[in-house]
C-alpha cells in the first residue's frame, strides 16, 4: 500500500501565510478567508494540487465569520440601546486561520480526521491480513466510513450546516457531495485516486481502474458502486441507474476545481 501522503505544510501552525496578524475582528477573519480560499483554487496551481478540502474549509470559515460578525454587531447594537453610552465590545483575536473553531473543529482538527480515518482504513486492512488490491481497499474504506464511523448521507438538507464540511465531520451526516469529498481525501491519503462526474441530478465516484467491471460486480446485494455512490445508483428515477461499466467511460471527468464548484453549489459558499 502507498505510504499515507501528509502534506506536512498544512500541519505547521506558524506558517507565514497563514498569519492573521493580530486579527482582532470578524471582519479580518472573513478577508483572510476568502484570500485563502482564493489562492487554494488559484490556475496558477495545477488542478492535482488543488485540496478539495482545504478550499471547502476555507469557505467554512469565511461564512462563520460573516455570521458572527452579524451576531456580533447585534450584540453591540442591543447593549448600546441599554446604555447612555457606548459599550466596548471585545471581538475575539486568532493568531492563526487554521486555528478557529468551526463546528467545535479547526481547519487543522478537520485535516487531522481526515488522517485519522485513512489511518483506520489501514488498521483495517493490517487486521484482515489482506493484500491491497483495490475492491480490498475500497471495502474498508466502505466499512470505515459507513459502519464504524456511521457516515450517511441526507438526500434533504433540512438543516445548512449540513452543507459544511466541518459540521459533516462532526456529526457525521451531510449531503451526498460532501460524503463524496471526504471520501475522495481519504482514499487520496492511501494513494487510491477518486475521480467523479456529474450525472443528472447527481454527482457520482469511482476510482480509476482498468477494470471498472468489478465495481458494478453485485456481492451481499449491492455494487461496489451503489455502497460509494448511495441509494441514487439502484433508483430508477435516477439517471445514475442506467450506468454502466461501459458507459462509465464516457463520462467526462470532473476537475477538483469542478468538484469544488458542484459542492458550493450544493449548500455553501461565500456569503459576503
Amino acid at each position: 500500500m502507498a505510504t499515507m501522503n501528509v502534506v506536512a505544510t498544512c500541519l505547521i501552525v506558524s506558517s507565514d501565510s497563514s498569519r492573521l496578524d493580530g486579527c482582532k475582528d470578524r471582519f479580518s477573519l472573513n478577508k483572510a478567508a476568502r484570500e485563502k480560499f482564493t489562492q487554494e483554487i488559484s490556475f496558477q496551481s495545477k488542478d492535482k494540487d488543488v485540496s478539495i478540502a482545504k478550499a471547502l474549509l476555507y469557505v467554512a470559515t469565511e461564512d462563520e465569520a460573516f455570521m458572527a460578525l452579524n451576531r456580533e454587531k447585534d450584540a453591540k447594537s442591543f447593549m448600546n440601546e441599554r446604555t447612555d453610552a457606548p459599550v466596548p465590545f471585545e471581538a475575539q483575536e486568532w493568531d492563526c486561520l487554521e486555528a478557529v473553531s468551526l463546528a467545535g473543529r479547526s481547519i487543522y482538527d478537520c485535516l487531522d480526521e481526515l488522517d485519522s480515518i485513512a489511518k483506520e482504513v489501514e488498521a483495517e486492512l493490517v487486521s484482515r491480513d489482506i493484500g491491497c488490491h483495490l475492491v480490498e481497499v475500497l471495502e474498508a474504506v466502505n466499512l470505515v466510513l459507513f459502519e464504524s464511523r456511521g457516515f450517511k448521507r441526507f438526500p434533504v438538507l433540512q438543516d445548512p450546516k449540513y452543507s459544511y464540511l466541518p459540521s459533516v465531520l462532526s456529526s457525521g451526516g451531510g449531503s451526498a457531495i460532501l460524503l463524496s469529498v471526504i471520501y475522495i481525501e481519504v482514499c487520496r491519503r492511501l494513494g487510491v485516486t477518486i475521480v467523479g462526474s456529474r450525472v443528472g441530478e447527481d454527482f457520482l465516484i469511482w476510482p480509476q481502474t482498468g477494470n471498472p467491471e468489478e465495481l458494478f460486480r453485485v456481492s451481499s446485494g449491492h455494487s461496489m458502486f451503489a455502497t460509494v455512490n448511495g441509494r441514487c445508483v439502484e433508483d430508477p428515477r435516477s439517471k445514475a441507474s442506467d450506468l454502466t461499466s461501459n458507459s462509465l467511460l464516457g463520462l467526462d471527468i470532473a476537475t477538483n476545481r469542478d468538484i469544488i464548484g458542484i459542492a458550493l453549489a450544493n449548500g455553501n459558499g461565500p456569503q459576503g
